[in-house]
């Protein structure tokens, strides 16, 4: 089951939207808020990590084609880093922080929330994930829709 909260107030999952439009864009007459949500290890691997492990297998082979690696050498690391690497103290490594804005963002978000209409909350940033091995933590900001 998943749990999901604004300011440390558990509310419905279905309060949240994302919208990929609206992601990264905010409403400077709204006030920020914290959110969070909770999602439990074996379901968040199951669904996402097939998907992740594609986009890996899509990177490499696109930069063997090219001859290039400019992910890896712009972040200075050697190979692409595995699924369990990257839901793992994810807001200390930076490139970890582009997997999450690029790949993790919609995938989470179009999973997890609600992405047909805009209730009461609009996902603005998404740039923490981490995990204890039996709940998976998505942490950021999101603002009250009109």
């Amino acid at each position: 089951m998943i749990k999901a909260y604004i300011n440390n107030q558990e509310l419905s999952a279905d309060a949240l939207h994302y919208d990929q439009w609206f992601y990264k864009k905010y409403n400077e007459n709204k006030a920020v808020y914290n959110f969070s949500i909770i999602i439990p290890y074996d379901d968040f691997v199951q669904k996402l990590k097939p998907n992740y492990e594609q986009l890996i297998e899509e990177l490499t082979e696109d930069d063997r084609l090219h001859n290039e690696n400019f992910f890896l050498d712009s972040y200075g690391i050697s190979d692409y880093p595995f699924f369990e690497e990257v839901i793992k103290n994810a807001e200390e490594e930076n490139y970890k922080i582009d997997f999450l804005s690029s790949f993790f963002a919609e995938q989470i978000f179009s999973t997890y929330v609600n992405t047909k209409s805009a209730d009461k909350w609009i996902i603005r940033k998404l740039t923490k994930i981490d995990n204890d091995g039996k709940e998976v933590f998505i942490n950021d900001e999101v603002q009250q829709m009109d």
